[in-house]
């Protein structure tokens, strides 16, 4: 649906920028929904795991991750996302998405650590420090002048992904011990 794009190369966010032949598609019936399911999530497992400020914290990071997302519907890049004098759109969406990553993968290592303490999820605990840290090394090569910067960042969305789903798959039917 877009001619041209390279999925190696080029960020997700391209697919929704402002002008691209997928925008509303991405903007709309990908970025929006899939940030406000993850919030809900976030905010949800928090509620069911045993109260502790650190998994409050972590799934709070996720949270933002999610709501950085979301932000990218209202917030789209600039075509092509690499503009010499970014909008005011694009700024806003650099500067959420940097953040939303940054809190992905220190909430993920967070909830990693926790989740030793989590009667019946402690394998939770090195898939979350594995998610965090191969997330981490991904960003520090989300750069517009690498030439694999679409891949690192679906690795790192990748982490993310593998990482809600195992703990929402495990929780599921999870009960705090008494």
């Amino acid at each position: 649906m877009y001619p041209g794009y390279e999925h190696a190369s080029r960020f997700i966010s391209e697919l929704g920028a402002s002008g691209a032949p997928t925008e509303t598609l991405i903007r709309f019936g990908t970025f929006l929904p899939a940030g406000i399911l993850l919030m809900v999530f976030a905010f949800a497992a928090a509620k069911v795991l045993p109260k502790a400020a650190v998994t409050t914290l972590g799934f709070g990071l996720l949270a933002y991750n999610a709501f950085a997302l979301a932000a990218a519907a209202f917030f789209p890049c600039d075509l092509g996302c690499r503009p010499e004098s970014p909008s005011l759109s694009q700024i806003i969406h650099n500067l959420s998405g940097l953040g939303g990553y940054l809190a992905a993968v220190l909430g993920l290592i967070l909830l990693g650590i926790q989740a030793r303490n989590w009667q019946g999820l402690s394998h939770l605990f090195p898939l979350g420090l594995s998610c965090g840290i191969l997330g981490f090394l991904s960003l520090l090569f989300i750069d517009p002048g690498f030439q694999y910067a679409g891949i690192a960042q679906r690795i790192l969305e990748m982490c993310i992904a593998v990482w809600t789903l195992s703990c929402a798959w495990s929780i599921r039917k999870y009960r705090v011990p008494a």
